[in-house]
């Protein structure tokens, strides 16, 4: 575990030397309209591994402000094997129909716009996220010698900044 936290912002970087971090990862949550169909793209073509999904009950549901309208079963997803690997939370609410977020692009509301995921070959997950459903928002833009940017959208129409290499 590091001593300092660099944070970035407005092109400065700043170092935080007392922290009361736990971890040096965060786990991020998605409420799904389709959670079979969401787990099944951030599986197939992004290569997160399924663990075992859970219930959260209804009463712990309000009890804890995740919901006040009934149980959620919560489908994880880690970015590996290995302890302490980053989760994806897929959220399906049983007794909801969420509205959609305006996720055209990450300017077009205010809150968490996009999560990133880095990749080995840039190209294959472009093919895996349109054979899996996921829509590509624009070409790979190369950022630098070989490494490429691209943004993609999974079903839900949430955004992910995928970040590799051409192999």
């Amino acid at each position: 575990m590091c001593s300092a936290i660099f944070i970035s912002g407005c092109g400065n970087v700043h170092q935080i030397t007392q922290t009361n971090l736990a971890a040096d990862h965060f786990d991020m949550a998605i409420v799904s309209s389709d959670a079979k169909g969401l787990v099944d793209f951030y599986v197939n073509a992004l290569g997160f591994c399924e663990l075992s999904p859970f219930t959260i009950d209804q009463q712990k549901a309000a009890a804890i402000g995740f919901s006040d309208n009934g149980p959620m079963k919560v489908h994880v997803l880690s970015m590996g094997d290995k302890e302490g690997a980053g989760k994806l939370k897929i959220i399906e609410m049983e007794n909801t129909c969420p509205a959609m977020a305006d996720n055209r692009f990450v300017d077009s509301m205010a809150g968490y716009s996009f999560m990133t995921v880095f990749v080995k070959d840039i190209d294959k997950t472009v093919d895996d996220v349109q054979t899996a459903g996921g829509a590509i928002v624009k070409e790979p833009y190369n950022l630098r010698e070989n490494k490429y940017l691209v943004l993609v959208r999974d079903p839900d129409g949430n955004t992910i900044e995928v970040i590799g290499y051409r192999l």
